[in-house]
């Protein structure tokens, strides 16, 4: 959790992962989910192909995967990757915010 300064709402970040049903076994990919699951980040995992997933892609305009989002529970955006795959340390010092 965080707290905004501006706001002094606490912020309970999560991550959004787009990936598509076959990079699921990406060793990248595992590796990032493991180490969110290890700090308590929670981790969403959405298929753009199908069609609740293709409805949360256009919200966040996605448009390649694999391509994640740390975002609030408000839904604000605070840092994303597209078309690739960060660190996982990277990852994790965005949800820490």
């Amino acid at each position: 959790m965080i707290l905004s300064q501006s706001s002094s709402k606490i912020f309970n970040m999560k991550v959004l992962i787009f990936v598509k049903n076959e990079e699921l076994k990406r060793e990248e990919l595992r590796a990032i989910t493991e180490r969110l699951e290890e700090s308590s980040v929670p981790v969403e995992i959405i298929d753009p192909d199908t069609r609740e997933g293709s409805c949360v892609a256009e919200i966040y305009d996605v448009f390649s995967t694999p391509s994640l989002f740390v975002t609030s529970d408000n839904g604000s955006v605070f840092q994303s990757w597209l078309g690739l795959y960060p660190s996982p340390s990277d990852v994790i010092n965005a949800a820490a915010i």
